[in-house]
């Protein structure tokens, strides 16, 4: 079980790297998809540590997917 990175949204770290990896690589990015860091933005930290542990070169240099309708 993952624990919850953004507490607010109730998002969790697995699904934060999952987005990461896909090309998702910045705050503003993960909150249009999962909505994390849309709250009180105490996790703002935290996102910013996984977004430099897992961006890959390859998930950089790619475009984000589309943005989810209706996210979460």
């Amino acid at each position: 079980m993952s624990t919850h990175v953004c507490v607010c949204n109730r998002v969790t770290e697995d699904e934060i790297v999952g987005w990461i990896q896909r090309g998702v690589v910045t705050i503003e990015g993960l909150g249009e998809y999962c909505d994390a860091g849309t709250g009180c933005s105490d996790c703002h930290d935290s996102l910013e540590e996984l977004i430099e542990d897992f961006q890959t070169d390859e998930a950089a240099s790619r475009p984000a997917p589309e943005a989810p309708v209706g996210s979460r």
